[in-house]
Order: C-alpha cells, then structure tokens, then sequence
C-alpha cells in the first residue's frame, strides 16, 4: 500500500504511465492551497498505457473501493 503522494507519483513513473493530475493536488502544485483528501489523476487512455496502468496498480495491490460514494448527496 502507498502512504502518499510521491509513492503514487513515484510507481506510475517507474512503470511509464502518462498521466495527468488534476483537482486540488494540481491547483495546490501551482500555490493555491486547498483542503484535499484525493489525488485526481487521468490517465493516457491509450491501450498500451492503460496495460501500464493497470500493472502499476497491481504491484501496489490496488483494490476498487467497495462503496466508491462517499461524498454527500452522492447516488448509490
């Protein structure tokens, strides 16, 4: 499991996954600061890419979140 940012940035880089982040973590990367518990991060959606992706994932043992909804007013 990764306890942070870099640890996340740092296996999508050893692994040549071409993304970009977004949300407060790229607003507060350019001096805004804002009140984050996420990373939003997109990635190339090229097939070869996405295979990156999905092996950098599991090397960290990445799992999908049983309740992915946790943000008020939020469809379950």
């Amino acid at each position: 499991m990764l306890p942070d940012l870099a640890g996340l940035i740092g296996v999508l880089d050893e692994y040549r996954v071409g993304y970009v982040v977004i949300g407060g973590v790229a607003v507060a990367a350019h001096g805004y600061v804002r009140a984050t518990e996420d990373v939003d991060v997109v990635p190339d959606p090229d097939r070869e890419n996405l295979d990156r992706l999905g092996n950098a994932l599991v090397s960290v043992d990445a799992r999908l979140a049983s309740n992915a909804c946790t943000r008020p007013g939020c469809a379950q």
